[in-house]
């Protein structure tokens, strides 16, 4: 009867620790996804955190006077898509793919507005990387879908679950001369 309960034991143990290795190694895998995408290197600014991370959009908080921006990264496809209020309090948004490219170099795609004049990419550079960029402009409508490919360069952001509510509030204090603490 000893003899069973120590086999038994040790397998209870075996299990609970398996157990624990697999969430440990679920856990770590998450934990890491977060890391990339929090780390991505587009956005002009170094510390992205969450602002609904069961939507994967990021926020940098503004200092000094400057603006709160949004994101969403795509790691598959290597682009971020970058979200701001202008100071109407209309929707800007900027596509970024991070590509090697030589800064100022711009690319006319096949793209055109609606009055016909040519969509362009152009190519900046931020600390050490470069990146392709597009911009969106989408008046006030804070639940656009920006979806368009520019020859290659996909772009797809659904406005609806951003919460733009902290940048309204900060652009109206900014535009009153009330400063936040």
């Amino acid at each position: 009867m000893r003899t069973f309960l120590k086999v038994f034991a040790g397998i209870v143990t075996l299990l609970i620790l398996s157990f624990g290795g697999v969430f440990g190694y679920h856990f770590y895998q998450d934990w890491s996804l977060d890391q990339q995408h929090l780390n991505f290197p587009i956005g002009n600014m170094d510390k992205w955190k969450w602002q609904r991370q069961s939507h994967r959009i990021q926020i940098h908080e503004s200092s000094g006077g400057g603006n709160t921006l949004l994101r969403r990264v795509s790691l598959e496809k290597q682009y971020a898509v970058v979200a701001y209020l202008e100071e109407d309090y209309t929707l800007s948004a900027s596509a970024m793919w991070l590509v090697d490219c030589d800064p100022g170099q711009t690319i006319i795609t096949s793209q055109t507005f609606s009055d016909g004049t040519p969509q362009i990419l152009g190519c900046r550079k931020v600390e050490n990387e470069t990146f392709l960029f597009a911009v969106g402009n989408f008046g006030t409508n804070y639940d656009a879908i920006w979806m368009a490919d520019y020859d290659g360069f996909g772009v797809y952001a659904d406005f609806k679950n951003w919460d733009f509510a902290q940048l309204k509030r900060e652009l109206t204090l900014r535009k009153n001369n009330i400063r936040t603490k």
